[in-house]
């Protein structure tokens, strides 16, 4: 060993955030949003001092805890729905 291990140290969550406690393990979740609700979520994660990781994973972490479960939504179109389309 040239003690290189012994100098590496646990990198925080986001900047000025604090190791996570329980030092469970994270992975990455990347999605598309309208830009309209990225700034109502990067407002409030300011807002609340905290990224907008954290302040997404909190939010569903709450979401679970007060119901148990996240909601299933009912959002995809059913795919038998015809088109309107003139007849020739």
């Amino acid at each position: 060993m040239n003690g290189f291990n012994d100098k590496i140290v646990s990198m925080a969550v986001a900047k000025g955030s604090r190791i996570r406690r329980d030092h469970t393990p994270t992975v990455l979740f990347q999605t598309r949003v309208d830009p309209a609700i990225r700034a109502e979520v990067n407002q409030a994660a300011a807002a609340s001092g905290v990224s907008t990781g954290i302040y997404l994973e909190a939010l569903l972490r709450l979401t679970l805890a007060d119901q148990g479960q996240l909601p299933v939504l009912d959002l995809i179109r059913d795919p038998k729905e015809e088109l309107l389309i003139p007849a020739a």
